[in-house]
């Protein structure tokens, strides 16, 4: 639930790892949801959420410490409203996720990312999921799990193949988030 939430909306910043193969409109989303069933108040939070965040980013993300706090208290007020969401709505957005995920993977394999490096990248989202919410409560953890997961995944984006590196970095740029 969260794990799958946090993917979406706060690791797509970090590692771009599951940016949908192409964005639905804030309507074909809400059109999507809806039709699989999800309550209009998850669908309007949701989208409050996704806005907040599309909003926000931009403005903090050149500065390393604004970013980690922007990710920090966006990432628990997810949570907190994940958790007030119902089972049902929960089990339908996990879903969601896990579609625009798959479709991820499949992007970065076509564009020619190798499988080590789409691995790589999937580890470090299974990293930031189970990890970020054993620090989240404390903010001096916080801001070190941060720092080391921001290095570390910096540092295997280097380690990558130049022709991955181009891959990555083009993919950031296609969703906004280089």
């Amino acid at each position: 639930m969260f794990r799958q939430f946090t993917i979406l909306l706060v690791v797509l910043a970090i590692t771009a790892f599951t940016a949908p193969t192409s964005y639905p409109t804030e309507e074909q989303l809400k059109s999507e949801l809806a039709s699989a069933g999800m309550t209009q108040g998850s669908i309007d939070g949701l989208m409050s959420l996704t806005n907040r965040f599309a909003t926000g980013y931009p403005l903090v993300q050149s500065n390393k410490e604004a970013t980690d706090k922007f990710i920090s208290e966006y990432t628990t007020d997810a949570n907190n409203f994940i958790k007030a969401m119902s089972p049902e709505d929960q089990t339908i957005y996990n879903a969601h996720l896990k579609k625009y995920e798959e479709q991820s993977k499949a992007e970065l394999k076509a564009a020619g990312m190798t499988q080590a490096s789409i691995d790589g990248l999937d580890a470090f989202t299974k990293r930031f999921v189970s990890g970020f919410p054993l620090v989240q409560s404390n903010k001096e953890a916080t801001d070190k799990f941060l720092a080391e997961y921001t290095t570390d995944v910096q540092n295997f984006v280097k380690a990558m193949s130049p022709e991955d590196q181009a891959i990555y970095n083009n993919y950031l740029k296609k969703y906004g988030l280089a």
